[in-house]
């Protein structure tokens, strides 16, 4: 009976996560491994997200809107670094 309360224990902890997350588990039927999989996915973007000051608001669960959220940012960071290099290759040659 061990595997029976450890299964259990396994399907409570991934509502519990849906939940934080307002996944809408009820589509996953009784396929929790897919549920903990793309909760694990959703919790990596929201890290992302985080690390590009991506300001994402977990109240409605929309991973496709986010990943683009986080692809603009990236775009965004690597204009700004192209930007600074590109400054700093124009003056630092520069005598004044």
């Amino acid at each position: 009976r061990i595997g029976a309360r450890a299964r259990e224990a396994f399907i409570e902890e991934q509502l519990e996560r849906a939940n934080l997350y307002n996944i809408p588990y009820e589509s996953y039927g009784d396929d929790y491994y897919q549920l903990m999989q793309d909760i694990d996915k959703y919790e990596f973007l929201l890290k992302k997200a985080k690390d590009y000051c991506v300001d994402w608001d977990t109240s409605e669960y929309d991973p496709l809107a986010l990943e683009q959220e986080i692809e603009e940012a990236e775009h965004l960071a690597y204009l700004q670094d192209q930007e600074v290099r590109f400054y700093y290759s124009v003056t630092r040659g520069v005598e004044r």
